[in-house]
């Protein structure tokens, strides 16, 4: 639970409910103007003023990090992926291609042939 202290900035506030939760600037400074924490003058300026990296590094101690980063999967698509491995529909190749290289063809879970064939 993130307090805001009546002496703490309010940007302090939104970077860190930003950064803590990792939602955008935009909706947190919506959502400081719709609880009345800050005025439309106030939520005006912040808007104009997107935090960058030290914004964040300063007020959270760290910056806010994605749920994936670019080339990564989500669980049920490596699910998925591995799934259709283990039932034939992929070769190896494409199923390390289609988990973006996490692991090699010969890191694959083993398959039962006969099912496949059959």
């Amino acid at each position: 639970m993130i307090i805001v202290e009546e002496d703490h900035a309010p940007r302090a506030a939104m970077l860190d409910l930003a950064a803590s939760y990792r939602m955008s600037w935009s909706a947190v400074v919506r959502r400081a103007r719709r609880l009345e924490l800050i005025d439309k003058a106030e939520a005006q300026r912040q808007q104009a003023d997107t935090p960058v990296r030290g914004d964040f590094l300063a007020a959270h101690g760290s910056q806010p990090v994605p749920d994936l980063e670019i080339g990564a999967t989500g669980t049920e698509w490596r699910k998925a992926a591995l799934s259709a491995w283990a039932q034939g529909a992929v070769a190896a190749p494409r199923t390390v291609e289609l988990l973006y290289g996490a692991g090699g063809e010969d890191e694959l879970p083993s398959r039962n042939l006969e099912e496949c064939l059959s």
